[in-house]
């Protein structure tokens, strides 16, 4: 194998990903242009519904009186670490130890 083969192969190993991924984002690009505004619409639902029930527990938790500050806390942590189980959990179970302040 000569020069050439050598500069060839060379070319192909690390120019080859390049056209692959240039070639795997005009394929992205051109399926999301063809997209409708329904889709739009139902993609952003998706995106976003899982993490309300997050954001209510930390507004929820920051506005209530807990038995103890640190339980109040490890509600906060747990529904700012663990983002779609946390805020269910808080939901169902941390809600109820939460008393509305006087």
């Amino acid at each position: 194998m000569g020069p050439a083969g050598k500069e060839g192969l060379f070319r192909f190993a690390f120019h080859s990903p390049n056209v692959y991924y240039r070639f795997r984002e005009e394929i992205m690009f051109e399926t999301l242009s063809q997209l409708s505004a329904s889709q739009y619409f139902l993609i952003g639902a998706l995106l976003v519904l899982p993490i309300l029930p997050n954001l209510w527990a930390i507004w929820h938790c920051f506005h209530r009186d807990f038995p103890t500050v640190n339980e109040k806390l490890i509600w906060l942590g747990i529904a700012v670490f663990i983002p779609v189980i946390g805020g269910l959990a808080y939901l169902f179970v941390g809600r109820k130890r939460g008393k509305k302040p006087l």
